[in-house]
């Protein structure tokens, strides 16, 4: 470390426009890597590994995938001039190689003579899209797997399908879902990115008051994201919802060292090499401590998330390393010199009378978080990612009210000897059907009791249909319930009473298998609530070594400690009181940010050691922290922006962690240690 601090300086100043441009050519040659396409499977939010995964698989390859989409729409809207329309879009949807199936009850109605404007029918394969009044009716895809391009154009010409024939449609289902957050996060990246920039770029003229030093700080935080990017794309990953956190984070990460370094000639003039020096093992230490919290993401069984903490880790030390080369460069190059422009900027006040009485207000804030945070709850539905306005969660309203439940369920039934089929399986699957119209959510059951009316089925359209329920040697039944109304941990419930109806009758030779893709996803999020559980004590144990290389006693490392753990826990409190569950996104606010809030403590603690004191430390970084506070403060409401409310959340919270933790190490920490009259002799 000290022969990397004493070659720094000459490195800088002999090779500077090398270490301007050859990162620039790098990442020009490397940006063909890039995947800028956006992943929008909701899949990505499954857990690949243990048995309900498997049997999930199995039933993928007996019956197809469980990717669907649901298009509901008024009744009244088949007008004789539109109903010849609409059959030949459905007729187009069944020549789509995409489309492995289309439930058409519409078509079913015409093929039995019955009027599908007209309820009252009891053929169960109409009856399962068919509402009981007769007002709304459905039509159901199911799509084969790997089709994603071919979804999007398909869903754009049934949008305009129903447009052209005047029906109000509404869609749900993890097509729509997935094509609708790929949309939003492609919106949301355009949006934050932007507001990022000309914030930062604001702020950075406003604390550093020199252009050239804001556009080479801008620079090297971009050139870290372009960098980011282009690891992601050598992974084969593509832009997903976590890595919307990634861009605000790695600004974070350049912004704190950047300003550090600017603001490191303590009102006396100097230049950049000189002070690079001195900050290098404290910005070391403050990066291990970001990085560390964003390793918590490598832990989590969601595909998505796993792929963020790959990227995340390498991206934080990319633009680790370009801060400290890059940036300088730029900056030498665009001012013309080493000079390091004055500091102008203050941080409010931090008297002996106002850390006591600003310390005693964190303490009771802590306390009275602690006391709320018996009410934090948790939301593995993926459907409260989206406002109350927007066309996903109006769409599942509209359907679950008038149509169906939209919780699926899959029942797959295997007879081990003999067919289905047979009299005594036939009468036992009804005799189960019949159980199961007596749970209380339960809202459609397909095929129902069609199923048997499936096995006539040789060939033409109800083919797609007997594939995507039974099995072509008739010994397996895939069953799809719909359930309305169901949330959060309520699937445990559900699934738990289909097999429960299962084990109150007779089987015999027959077995029952449950899974389906949304019990899937809300396992994964319970799990993903476990392991993080598990992950963040590491994360603690992980700042709490660092901490001690600086403080060196247990007492001081106690209180330090704490110092950083209340800024969570007052951001916990916080989302007790304003009712804010955890989710998988904010869920990772806790140990991301603490990675975050600790680098100022780390500097202040570094500073104390080289002054002797904090009061002396924090007259030199005090300005400093202010500036990477405010700063990363503004960067993370950039994701106010979002259309997808826990990334708003994420915003939301980050802010507050960041706030109270600027107090913490400003007002509380000090008096803490002072406590313990912890002295430092000054270091050379």
């Amino acid at each position: 470390m000290r022969l990397m601090a004493e070659r720094l300086p000459l490195l800088l100043r002999s090779h500077y426009q090398m270490l301007f441009w050859v990162p620039l050519l790098l990442a020009l040659l490397g940006s063909g890597f890039m995947r800028l396409q956006v992943e929008n499977r909701i899949d990505a939010w499954v857990d690949p590994s243990g048995p309900a995964y498997q049997r999930y698989q199995k039933m993928v390859q007996r019956f197809g995938e469980d990717r669907f989409l649901l298009i509901a729409f008024p009744t009244t809207g088949l007008t004789p001039e539109h109903l010849r329309g609409y059959l030949d879009l459905v007729a187009a949807l069944r020549q789509e190689p995409a489309v492995h199936a289309v439930f058409d009850p519409v078509g079913t109605d015409l093929l039995a003579g019955v009027d599908p404007r007209r309820p009252g029918t009891e053929d169960p394969l109409r009856r399962g899209l068919r509402s009981p009044d007769g007002k709304t009716t459905g039509l159901l895809l199911l799509f084969h797997d790997g089709q994603v391009e071919a979804e999007r154009r398909i869903l754009d010409n049934l949008q305009e399908g129903c447009r052209n024939l005047g029906l109000e449609c509404r869609f749900a289902g993890p097509v729509f879902l997935g094509n609708y957050l790929g949309e939003a996060i492609g919106r949301d990246l355009s949006r934050v990115v932007t507001a990022l920039v000309l914030v930062s770029m604001l702020l950075m003229l406003l604390f550093l008051r020199s252009w050239q030093a804001s556009v080479a700080v801008l620079a090297a935080s971009g050139l870290g994201l372009w960098y980011t990017l282009i690891w992601a794309g050598l992974l084969g990953y593509s832009l997903n919802l976590p890595m919307l956190v990634v861009f605000p984070l790695l600004f974070c990460v350049a912004v704190t060292l950047a300003i550090h370094l600017f603001s490191g000639h303590g009102g006396r003039e100097r230049e950049l090499p000189e002070v690079l020096p001195r900050l290098l093992r404290p910005a070391l230490i403050a990066m291990l401590t970001t990085l560390l919290g964003s390793l918590t993401l490598l832990l989590a069984p969601q595909r998505a998330l796993y792929q963020a903490g790959a990227v995340l880790p390498v991206g934080i030390g990319v633009t680790f390393a370009l801060v400290l080369l890059f940036m300088p460069a730029a900056y030498r190059l665009l001012r013309g010199g080493w000079t390091l422009p004055p500091l102008v900027a203050r941080p409010p006040a931090s008297g002996p009378l106002s850390r006591q009485l600003v310390g005693l207000g964190l303490l009771l804030a802590t306390a009275a978080s602690l006391f709320a945070l018996p009410r934090l709850q948790t939301d593995p539905d993926a459907l409260n990612f989206f406002p109350e306005d927007s066309p996903v969660t109006r769409g599942y309203d509209y359907i679950e009210h008038r149509l169906c439940g939209l919780f699926v369920i899959d029942a797959v039934i295997t007879a081990r000897e003999g067919r289905l089929t047979d009299p005594e399986n036939g009468a036992r699957i009804g005799r189960f059907l019949q159980r199961l119209a007596r749970l209380p959510r339960l809202t459609t059951v397909l095929p129902g009791a069609g199923w048997r009316q499936l096995s006539d089925i040789v060939d033409g359209p109800g083919r797609q249909l007997r594939d995507a329920f039974l099995s072509d040697d008739g010994r397996s039944l895939r069953l799809t319930l719909h359930f309305r109304e169901v949330g959060g941990d309520g699937y445990l419930a559900v699934e738990r009473s289909v097999r429960e109806a299962w084990q109150a009758g007779e089987t015999g030779a027959l077995e029952l298998e449950t899974s389906g893709l949304l019990p899937l996803i809300l396992a994964s999020q319970d799990r993903l609530l476990r392991t993080q559980g598990r992950a963040f004590p590491l994360v603690v144990l992980g700042m709490s070594l660092v901490l001690f290389l600086l403080v060196r006693t247990p007492g001081s490392l106690l209180l330090a400690c704490a110092a950083n753990l209340i800024p969570l826990a007052l951001t916990a409190g916080a989302m007790a009181l304003l009712r804010i569950p955890l989710n998988s996104i904010n869920l990772f606010v806790a140990a991301i940010m603490l990675g975050v809030i600790v680098d100022d403590t780390v500097y202040l603690l570094w500073a104390g050691r080289e002054q002797g004191s904090l009061d002396a430390a924090l007259r030199r970084v005090g300005p400093a922290l202010w500036m990477t506070s405010v700063t990363i403060a503004v960067a993370f409401t950039t994701l106010f922006l979002s259309d997808l409310t826990p990334v708003r959340q994420f915003g939301l919270l980050s802010v507050l962690a960041v706030a109270s933790a600027w107090l913490c190490d400003v007002y509380l920490l000090p008096g803490f240690l002072h406590l313990l009259e912890v002295r430092h002799e000054p270091v050379a």
